[in-house]
């Protein structure tokens, strides 16, 4: 196949022709293994952050979902969201979880649109300021205290 066994051919030839395959080889795979990835890739569990609001990956499927995790302790307004951008990959926000604008004190208004799915468990809990609330109607579920002891 590559002269082995030929006369003429030294063992150094030899050796050198299949360091030159395995080279190959390498090229070869890396080149596969990066047709194969953007370097955009999501997973469940990631976190970001956008305006003061922290996202976590809930879903890396076709349909990528995320959901508010936190908020900045500042944050005065929530507006919500359907979609957010990240490295280039759209995101569908589908719920806030548990305790994310827990306790946030200078919360004054909050707007839930129609595709969210949820609202967790004390996600507003003790927002003491929070004035005005808007629930899209065709919203899906709150949970356990939500909104306890919002008493603006």
């Amino acid at each position: 196949m590559f002269g082995i066994g030929r006369t003429g051919n030294s063992t150094e030839t030899v050796a050198l022709r299949c360091l030159t395959v395995a080279v190959l080889i390498c090229v070869l795979f890396v080149l596969m293994l990066s047709l194969t990835t953007d370097g955009s890739d999501a997973y469940v569990g990631e976190q970001f952050s956008i305006d003061g609001i922290t996202y976590e990956v809930i879903n890396e499927d076709d349909v990528k979902e995320v959901t508010v995790s936190a908020a900045d302790e500042s944050i005065t307004a929530y507006n919500g969201v359907s979609t957010v951008t990240n490295n280039n990959i759209v995101y569908n926000v589908v719920s806030i979880s548990y305790s994310a604008f827990y306790d946030k004190k200078a919360l004054t208004s909050v707007v839930i649109p129609k595709e969210y799915k949820s609202i967790g468990n004390s996600a507003f809990y003790n927002c003491i300021s929070l004035k005005t609330l808007t629930i899209s109607e065709g919203f899906g579920q709150l949970n356990g205290y939500s909104f306890a002891f919002c008493t603006g």
